[in-house]
């Protein structure tokens, strides 16, 4: 598997911002292709890429003499740059660059024929960690699903880890809202209660994907608590409820907005229960980034952002 640095993949995408918007564009009916392929499920307008996520929604207002610009950002794609990358890289082998510039039925055509490439370079994280019959020190981080389960009495617990980077953010940002989803696609039979689901913050950021265990974060070093460092400060809750199929979000704006201010733009997070299901069978289960069947399913971060602007940027609805 190749690797392409993320200063790269930025300078590149950057250059090739308004040629990619196109693509992401192009469409037969209700069918994206180059979308599909990236496993992004937004169908409306994108307005901008980076090599960590995608905006959309752009808006521009005023207030007082100042003009702010609204956006939402999404973090889904740990390979997204890597992706995007893979697609300039074909575009010069093509013998068919004059159909270019045919109609969307053309566009989407080719597209499609160029994109078949499923390898991809993981650049975020996510894992979950448990503890029962002497797993305390088993690894799941490149397993296709996170578990999360409870049993108070027992001390039997599974817990989920997540990372998003979202320093493509501008440091000017001011975050308004944002949301954490997970596809809930499975649970244990006896399972027949809704439960709280908890999003906490993690302290210790250097966890590692294939070493974090109950025990360790890196596969060598201890936890200063077994379980995992977090902190209950901006903790956010859903109900997740019996039926399967669905997603289910966390409105976490306080802890993204902490991590903009103190860590680095890295979003670090731990999902977890209290409850006192069953052990046996009382799991719920969620896609992890690892899960390829349909990517659009991976976990994902929308965050809601304003940023102020130059009046001379905005006229007549154009966005300059």
């Amino acid at each position: 598997m190749s690797y392409i640095g993320q200063d790269y993949q930025k300078k590149r995408i950057e250059k090739h911002q308004q040629f990619l918007l196109k693509l992401l564009h192009l469409h037969i009916g209700n069918y994206y292709p180059l979308r599909k392929w990236l496993g992004i499920s937004y169908k409306g307008k994108i307005d901008e890429i980076t090599h960590l996520s995608i905006a959309y929604n752009a808006k521009y207002f005023k207030k007082g003499k100042k003009w702010f610009k609204q956006v939402t950002r999404t973090y889904q794609q740990p390979d997204l740059g890597y992706k995007l990358c893979q697609v300039l890289d074909k575009i010069p082998q093509l013998a068919f660059i004059p159909a270019l510039l045919q109609p969307a039925y053309g566009l989407a055509s080719l597209a499609f024929f160029f994109l078949t490439q499923t390898t991809y370079q993981p650049s975020s994280k996510d894992n979950y960690i448990a503890t029962a019959d002497g797993g305390e020190n088993d690894n799941y981080g490149d397993y296709t699903y996170l578990v999360l389960h409870s049993n108070v009495s027992l001390g039997y617990y599974r817990r989920i880890l997540l990372h998003f980077d979202i320093s493509d953010l501008s440091s000017s940002a001011s975050v308004s809202e944002a949301v954490l989803y997970l596809y809930y696609y499975d649970k244990g039979e006896n399972y027949t209660v809704a439960q709280t689901g908890y999003i906490d913050r993690l302290t210790r950021t250097n966890w590692t994907e294939l070493g974090s265990t109950w025990n360790k974060y890196d596969g060598t070093n201890n936890w200063t608590s077994v379980g995992g460092d977090y902190t209950t400060d901006d903790e956010a809750s859903t109900t997740i409820p019996t039926t399967v199929g669905q997603w289910l979000n966390w409105t976490i704006t306080n802890i993204v907005t902490y991590s903009i201010e103190n860590v680095s733009e890295q979003v670090h997070l731990m999902v977890r229960r209290n409850d006192n299901g069953a052990w046996s069978s009382g799991s719920c289960l969620f896609y992890s980034k690892d899960y390829t069947t349909d990517t659009s399913k991976r976990p994902k971060l929308t965050v809601t952002y304003t940023v102020p602007v130059k009046d001379n940027s905005v006229f007549f609805g154009i966005n300059f």
